[in-house]
């Protein structure tokens, strides 16, 4: 059977009325049958927080191209769910508890970078590939996420054998930034940082000298393999995230 917008109405408006007050009319009333209710109730939630539930519904979604009307309705409909004072407060408490907890806090970061599919821009790209020719097999680019201490992520780590972290700065982006907070910050969990700035491979003479001496300094081991103390020794490559915290 086909309605009409009106009827359609109306006959939602006479189902639920049969479902709130006993009209005998629907068998989904919660006066007539409770037991149905609960039952429905608890496998619609079991539904929902079964473990491949949202997974299929991405997938579902995925590639689904939604109108510029569909958009705006979906944007008036979330604009019109105003919060109240005590709501937002509570959500904000709520968030800086959680933030505190060093294990939520990674995880979180972790997530993001993984999500955003981060690749080397090409000044990195070119910092790489005179670290390969100069260091073949020593550093590796982890801005990825690869490697995250204390929620920050370096650009390139040292996978052979030594604590050593090199983190390019940009001329732009990074203007008017003190470089030894970075430091200081890494210096925590042990490591040693270089700072490159981008013009500075202008100079590749220079730059490369810089490099040199840098890797020359010795520093204590690193060990980011699952048998080994992540304090003390190093593998050859990095072939997961390692995330370490305080």
């Amino acid at each position: 059977m086909v309605y009409t917008k009106k009827e359609g109405t109306i006959r939602a408006t006479e189902m639920k009325y049969s479902v709130q007050s006993c009209g005998k009319r629907h068998p989904w009333c919660k006066i007539c049958r409770p037991d149905l209710i609960s039952k429905h109730s608890q496998a619609c939630a079991d539904s929902w927080n079964g473990p491949n539930r949202r997974a299929d519904m991405s997938l579902r979604q995925r590639g689904k191209i939604l109108s510029p009307e569909h958009c705006k309705d979906i944007s008036n409909a979330l604009k019109g769910r105003p919060k109240s004072p005590e709501h937002c407060a509570k959500f904000s408490t709520n968030l800086k508890t959680r933030w505190q907890d060093p294990e939520y806090r990674q995880k979180i970061v972790s997530a993001t970078f993984a999500a955003s599919h981060i690749r080397p821009n090409k000044t990195e790209i070119r910092l790489q590939i005179l670290l390969d020719k100069l260091f073949p097999g020593q550093y590796q680019y982890v801005g990825d996420g690869q490697l995250i201490l204390g929620g920050c992520c370096p650009d390139f780590a040292n996978v052979n054998g030594q604590k050593k972290l090199i983190e390019l700065y940009g001329d732009y982006w990074h203007a008017g930034e003190d470089p030894q907070n970075r430091m200081n910050h890494f210096a925590q969990f042990g490591f040693k940082t270089l700072i490159v700035w981008e013009h500075e491979l202008e100079n590749l003479q220079e730059l490369e000298q810089k490099l040199f001496r840098y890797t020359e300094c010795e520093t204590e081991l690193f060990d980011l393999s699952p048998e080994g103390d992540a304090e003390t020794t190093a593998p050859q490559s990095l072939q997961s995230s390692v995330i370490l915290t305080n």
